[in-house]
C-alpha cells in the first residue's frame, strides 16, 4: 500500500511538472535582453515596427513575440513564467518612461481593437512583480 502511494504521488509530481512546461512559453523568451534593448531606440523601434507591422521582424524573436503579442494581452500574460512577465512590464514600462506612450496606444489597439482584454492587461501592469 505505502509503495503504491509513492509511485502514484510520484506520477502526479512528474505530470504536474510537464503539465507546467506546456503551460508556459519556451524560456528562449526568459534570456531575452530587454534592458539592452530599451535603451537601444533603434533596437526599440524595430521590436515596434515589427510588431505594428511598420517593419521587418527581422530581430531576435520579434516575429514570434508578434504572433503571440494578442495571447499575451488577452491574458494577461497567462502562460508567461515570472522572468516573463517582468520583461513584459519592463517593455511597456519602456514605453511609457520614453514618451512613447501613442506607440502603447497603437500596440494595445493592434492587439486588443475592441478593448475587450484592456483592463485586466493593465491590471496585471500595475500589479507585483
Amino acid at each position: 500500500m505505502h509503495r503504491e502511494r509513492f509511485v502514484t504521488m510520484a506520477i502526479f509530481v512528474m505530470l504536474a511538472s510537464v503539465a507546467q512546461q506546456v503551460m508556459c512559453y519556451d524560456e528562449k523568451y526568459d534570456k531575452m535582453e530587454v534592458d539592452k534593448i530599451i535603451a537601444n531606440d533603434e533596437l526599440f523601434n524595430s521590436y515596434l515596427n515589427c510588431w505594428l507591422d511598420k517593419g521587418p521582424c527581422d530581430k531576435e524573436n520579434a516575429a514570434e513575440m508578434k504572433t503571440l503579442m494578442p495571447e499575451v494581452i488577452s491574458t494577461a500574460c497567462g502562460k508567461c513564467t515570472p522572468v516573463q512577465k517582468k520583461n513584459i512590464k519592463k517593455l511597456i514600462q519602456g514605453l511609457t518612461t520614453k514618451q512613447r506612450a501613442h506607440q502603447l496606444k497603437e500596440l494595445m489597439l493592434k492587439y486588443d481593437p475592441k478593448r475587450e482584454y484592456f483592463a485586466n492587461f493593465a491590471k496585471f501592469l500595475l500589479g507585483p512583480e
